[in-house]
């Protein structure tokens, strides 16, 4: 199957951390959430898009260049069918040339990349093609993979702090459906367009049902898997976009899956939970519950927790699927539970955020004051758990009672609804909230870092 690049789309990603969506305004018929009517262009999803850094393409020992020019020749390759893309590294592991490149163009068995201007023509060279890929899969029904690799130059915007760094970055979707993915570095400044290196389903599909569950790669096969609205979990083949395989189940997937040893996890609509063979997609089993099941699994031990819209919070077995315990909260479990290792820790609708030993005993539980869509992230700082509020709350996860004692700190960055996972890079919580704003809070110092707009130049 030949794959080419689609253009020009996005913002740019420079080193991969990731993502805060700033979008959780297009779920009908829930409690908080307005309708999607009159959406257009690429719409954030609910969950961050997925960064898979260092994917290697291809590599050989025949590679050979011509003098004066920028092309780099493989007799035996054809790079139109590994799914290269613009943007991607062209490595050279010896000779004169030693070094890594920024690939420009693809042809049949030869790359243009910027810079490599050997003096004499040099055979036999040792090489790798590597592709660093963002897939995001957008309210606008299709799945995007993304070059992660440079192709620009950086935004020329200054603020008050200095140029621009070349740091880690993030990357989130627009609330307002303007057709972007928009990237910051670690320091909070803008980076330029990134390039698409496949999109899925091909063609102008106008109709499509959104995706709102996050892409998953196992990077050992190198398949994706992204669920729909429509019911079903697409496979695909990371590099080339090929469709693997689907499965289809009742009714729509907003749960993002979870991939353990050639199995993957996740929940429907239709209020089952799943557990698919990856190489096909096969069944290995299936669990009813009595509520949808939008959140992402956790894979804890020898577990599989995950909540549900009846109120309960499940332990599956992960061998056949079999009930271990469940927990009896007061509302919905939305968002996914996290864990430190030991124990876990499961947001609620309720409210409450619930502490519970591996056997299902409730430790403690404590209300942060609004319904938690969010899923929070463990720190060695504490528990970072942000309510629908806007507040966000730090919280010792340790095990004994200590009443108010609990709460560690409690920033509140935004006055704005806050529906998207937190994500978290070192000490440091990414926090995408309903006001198209994404902010970053250091828990270790208790700072807040930067915010950035995607429509206004100021964040204030």
């Amino acid at each position: 199957m030949k794959t080419r690049p689609h253009g020009i789309f996005g913002f740019f990603l420079l080193t991969a951390v990731i993502a805060f969506l700033t979008s959780g305004c297009f779920f009908p018929g829930i409690p908080g959430f307005s309708g999607r009517s009159g959406d257009t262009g690429l719409k954030g999803a609910y969950n961050p898009p997925l960064v898979a850094g260092g994917l290697l393409i291809t590599k050989g020992s025949d590679g050979v260049t011509t003098p004066g020019s920028e092309a780099f020749t493989v007799p035996s390759a054809d790079f139109t069918d590994t799914g290269v893309t613009a943007g991607d590294a062209l490595v050279i592991l010896n000779g004169g040339s030693r070094g890594q490149y920024t690939i420009r163009s693809i042809s049949t068995n030869a790359l243009t990349v910027e810079g490599l201007r050997p003096e004499a023509r040099e055979p036999g060279l040792s090489y790798e093609v590597r592709g660093r890929r963002i897939y995001f899969a957008g309210i606008d029904g299709y799945v995007y993979a993304l070059a992660e690799t440079a192709v620009s130059e950086e935004a020329g915007l200054s603020r008050e702090g200095g140029p621009s760094g070349t740091g880690d970055a993030i990357v989130f979707g627009s609330a307002q459906a303007d057709g972007f993915l928009y990237a910051a570095d670690q320091s909070g400044f803008p980076k330029q367009q990134a390039k698409i290196g496949w999109r899925r389903p091909e063609g102008n599909a106008t109709d499509l049902l959104p995706l709102v569950a996050a892409p998953v790669l196992d990077r050992g096969s190198n398949t994706l898997l992204v669920g729909s609205e429509n019911g079903i979990l697409y496979a695909y083949n990371a590099v080339t976009g090929e469709e693997l395989w689907r499965k289809e189940t009742g009714d729509k997937i907003w749960s993002t899956p979870m991939v353990r040893d050639g199995v993957a996890y996740f929940g429907s609509h239709d209020k089952s939970v799943y557990a698919v063979l990856l190489d096909s997609g096969g069944d290995k089993w299936e669990f009813p519950t009595g509520g949808v099941v939008a959140a992402q699994p956790l894979l804890f031990r020898d577990q599989v927790i995950v909540g549900s819209f009846d109120r309960r919070l499940y332990s599956l077995n992960m061998r056949d699927g079999s009930l271990r315990w469940q927990v009896q909260g007061n509302s919905w479990f939305w968002a996914g539970a996290v864990t430190d290792g030991s124990n876990i820790f499961a947001p609620s609708m309720d409210g409450n955020v619930y502490a519970i030993d591996s056997g299902g005993r409730v430790l403690w539980k404590h209300q942060v004051g609004s319904s938690i869509v969010s899923t929070p992230v463990m720190l060695p700082d504490g528990l970072v758990v942000a309510g629908k509020d806007g507040n966000i709350t730090v919280l010792d996860p340790t095990t004994q009672d200590i009443g108010t004692s609990r709460v560690i700190y409690s920033p509140s960055p935004r006055d704005a609804e806050i529906a998207a996972p937190l994500f978290a890079n070192g000490s440091s919580v990414f926090v995408g909230a309903n006001d198209s704003t994404v902010t970053r809070v250091d828990i270790a110092s208790r700072k807040s870092i930067w915010c950035f707009h995607t429509e206004d130049t100021i964040c204030d």
